[in-house]
């Protein structure tokens, strides 16, 4: 079960409520929002882009300018306590760390979650191993995972997300934690509880039971790493940490260092992959853009950057307000959840010419890795792996192709997670022959 937040009645400039149909429906749980969540995001934007959903029980921003607008406003608009996290059970009640003289998970201690003066020293000390000396010199690292895990796999259809992006995104990852690769896939299993819970679509108390126990151990084992690269560094980018004092001189806690630990490894892992996954999708299925890039490798950076837009990854950030404020033109009342949908910016014909095209030719920024204090500090490591996997194709993989095929997705509000995907390494014409 949630944590619940009171919600005051819904009100617009002029103090009655902005209802309409799809709004008290909109579910982004359900299957069609699951499948392709611009749809709706589209109808907000045109008909209503500042609007409450009933059945989330919180205001949602749907365009770009309306969410930049939050996004700068740290005096009406907070991030902590502002993303819904699931109660704690009482079986790991005295496992998982406390907030406030209560048990949360370790997603609720991110810098994501922190306003200024908290925010700023966890985040800074978070940059630390992610300046841009250190991100280029993965590179080769990066590109001789990604080259071993695809050769694997010439001969045939297989599973891009099981067979390559999760593994790389995880591998990169135990690199830069210092995780034995033994001990990888139960960072695997340990962050998919993570993602379950977070993604609020867990409804089973069996499930919510099992999922928590292996957050605790999860959570136990990134305090033990901590604990044991403060005690003696290594070369990692965790001992990095442990040794980057904060603003105020001292060194961090272990406890510090177990937080920042999970701030890597949660969007670190699963969003990279999920990126890597939807980026090359979008691009196998537009031939037209794929042999473009064949033809043109100057464009590989832009191709990224459309690939972030096109399919954003991160559903939506969240805020609470600290006092009455007006959004375009609608007034959210004090201490009202708001959900800002990135995926909804992304697609905004204001800042878009023809937002619905795959066009890698674009140059227009996006909001895929958020922006200004909460902008995600690995978004360069992720942008690597991308880059990594996408000349990599160009390279060896160029008639690469997905066959047809009903792709999955997750049950998960705030990850647009594919569970599934097929791709062949070897021409169309090669297999048909």
């Amino acid at each position: 079960m949630s944590e619940s937040h009171e919600q005051p009645v819904p009100s617009a400039r002029n103090g009655e409520p902005r209802r309409c149909p799809w709004h008290a429906t909109y579910d982004p749980l359900s299957p069609e929002e699951l499948s392709e969540p611009t749809v709706t995001m589209e109808k907000a934007r045109r008909e209503s882009p500042v609007f409450y959903s009933e059945r989330m029980g919180m205001w949602a921003v749907a365009n770009r300018a309306d969410i930049l607008t939050v996004l700068r406003d740290k005096k009406n608009f907070s991030a902590r306590r502002a993303m819904p996290f699931p109660e704690v059970p009482d079986i790991v009640r005295d496992r998982l760390p406390k907030l406030n003289g209560k048990a949360v998970y370790p997603s609720a201690l991110t810098p994501l979650v922190k306003d200024d003066p908290h925010h700023r020293p966890a985040r800074a000390l978070l940059q630390a191993p992610f300046t841009p000396r250190r991100v280029l010199d993965r590179e080769p690292r990066i590109r001789a995972i990604a080259t071993r895990l695809l050769s694997a796999h010439e001969d045939g259809p297989f599973d891009f997300i099981g067979g390559y992006s999760i593994q790389l995104a995880l591998r990169v990852i135990g690199d830069i934690v210092g995780i034995p690769e033994a001990d990888l896939p139960f960072i695997e299993r340990s962050i998919d509880a993570v993602f379950q819970l977070n993604g609020l679509g867990l409804t089973d108390p069996a499930a919510i039971d099992t999922c928590a126990k292996a957050v605790a151990d999860y959570w136990d084992y990134i305090y033990a790493i901590a604990e044991d690269r403060c005690a003696s560094p290594r070369d990692d980018f965790t001992s990095v940490m442990a040794q980057t004092r904060k603003p105020d001189g001292e060194l961090p806690t272990p406890r510090d260092i177990a937080e920042n630990i999970h701030s890597i490894i949660s969007p670190g892992f699963e969003t990279s992959a999920q990126a890597i996954n939807w980026g090359m999708s979008s691009i196998l299925t537009h031939r037209d853009q794929w042999e473009l890039l064949k033809a043109d490798r100057s464009l590989v950076e832009q191709a990224i950057t459309e690939m972030l837009r096109y399919r954003t990854v991160l559903k939506r950030a969240f805020r609470v307000t600290t006092n009455d404020v007006e959004v375009g033109g609608v007034t959210i009342p004090k201490d009202s959840m708001v959900t800002l949908l990135y995926p909804s910016a992304n697609r905004d014909q204001a800042h878009h010419a023809d937002p619905d095209t795959f066009d890698i030719r674009r140059t227009e920024d996006n909001l895929a890795f958020g922006r200004f204090q909460h902008t995600c500090v690995g978004a360069p490591m992720a942008r690597l792996e991308m880059k990594v996997t996408v000349e990599l194709f160009l390279d060896r993989y160029p008639n690469a192709y997905m066959p047809e095929q009903d792709l999955e997705w997750r049950s998960d509000a705030r990850i647009h997670a594919l569970t599934g995907c097929l791709l062949d390494l070897r021409a169309r014409e090669a297999v048909a022959s």
